[in-house]
């Protein structure tokens, strides 16, 4: 920037350097949002866990778990609750 003589072109470097740095700000803000609006449904959403909670994995919908699970011992719980105790989400739903 010092190099740069013609005070014009020097106030357009600036310029554009701000524009840059306020679209990466804005960008930065808007993934902070972004993940904090899915933390906020990992806490709202309800997940089924077999095997009185024991199974490894959860579900989004008992229906789909499968057809030889026993749904008395299907328990529920946060996502962010599952994922806390080293739950994942099932890879055949």
């Amino acid at each position: 920037m010092e190099q740069v003589s013609d005070p014009t072109a020097k106030a357009n470097f600036v310029h554009r350097i701000e524009l840059v740095q306020n679209a990466i700000n804005v960008r930065a803000q808007q993934a902070a949002e972004a993940a904090q609006q899915q933390d906020d449904a990992q806490e709202q959403r309800t997940v089924y866990v077999a095997q009185y909670g024991k199974s490894s994995a959860y579900w989004y919908n008992i229906d789909n778990m499968p057809s030889n699970t026993r749904k008395d011992k299907v328990i529920t719980m946060s996502e962010a609750d599952a994922i806390r105790a080293g739950k994942h989400h099932s890879n055949k739903e």
